[in-house]
């Protein structure tokens, strides 16, 4: 039985519309042909003649934290839940929890394969890209930056050792480290102060992986994360039960939770010492 959810229109020839009706109880999107259908004395309705039900689309992958039994399992072992809980999926796409970056040298992960796989399986079921179109760019932006720096650092450290035959003084290398220092500080105070911002904005698509519209102007924010955003309720909840509900803040546990808040100072301050 199909309840009345999100409905969309795409009109085409006074016979034919195509429309869709969202399943909340099962999550699956159902799509109907009506043809044969004449204008309405208004001119902003459809008779049918016809009604033919098209396939839904196959879904993607799900979240792997549902498929390893959810939050009761992962909490039952403290190493898991925070290896788990250090990404957050949304749309498919696997970005560090603190910062959200696909590829964080802070994190020390790098998802990049994971969204070329997850945005590869997207291609093949005709849908949309994983992930969130600001997001992703954004995370390219700070993992271009971020390895050009790391480049220019080791290029310094070569030259450095060229110059002196391999043996540089120790106020030499010592001036050396201190400035790229300065510079590492000075990129990592605007990412953290970019972070800020980046929790403040969110999404800027509904992250419903199946939603045909995810461009709306209006969009519901989820409370729990205030990242996640949604072109309905009715959205929102289909996301929550395929998706959202693990990956939501509120799903955290509160230790790993304090221990990004404590990072994050931290990292503020110019302390790296966790960072390999």
């Amino acid at each position: 039985m199909v309840y009345p959810g999100q409905k969309h229109g795409v009109h085409g020839p006074a016979n034919f519309v195509l429309t869709h009706e969202l399943d909340l109880r099962s999550g699956e999107d159902h799509r109907f042909e009506v043809v044969g259908g004449n204008e309405s004395a208004t001119g902003t309705g459809h008779t049918a003649s016809a009604v033919k039900e098209i396939s839904p689309p196959r879904p993607p992958k799900r979240s792997l934290k549902i498929e390893m039994g959810g939050r009761k399992a992962l909490l039952a072992d403290r190493d898991l839940a925070r290896m788990c809980y250090q990404s957050f999926v949304l749309n498919g796409v696997q970005y560090c929890r603190p910062h959200l970056l696909i590829y964080c040298h802070l994190c020390e992960e790098n998802n990049g394969c994971v969204r070329e796989d997850c945005d590869a399986e997207r291609r093949e079921l005709g849908l949309r890209p994983g992930g969130d179109p600001r997001l992703n760019a954004r995370a390219e932006n700070w993992e271009a930056e971020i390895s050009e720096a790391q480049l220019q650092g080791r290029l310094k450290g070569d030259l450095l050792r060229m110059r002196s035959g391999g043996r540089p003084s120790p106020s030499d290398w010592s001036e050396m480290t201190n400035e790229l220092k300065t510079k590492e500080i000075a990129l990592k105070k605007r990412l953290l102060a970019d972070v800020e911002t980046t929790f403040d904005e969110g999404a800027s698509q509904c992250c419903y992986w199946a939603c045909a519209e995810p461009d709306e102007v209006k969009l519901f924010k989820c409370s729990g994360c205030g990242i996640a955003k949604y072109c309905s309720k009715e959205h929102q909840a289909l996301d929550w039960k395929w998706e959202h509900k693990v990956e939501c803040t509120q799903s955290v546990p509160q230790f790993f939770l304090d221990e990004i808040k404590s990072d994050r100072a931290r990292h503020l301050y110019g302390d790296y010492d966790d960072v390999d």
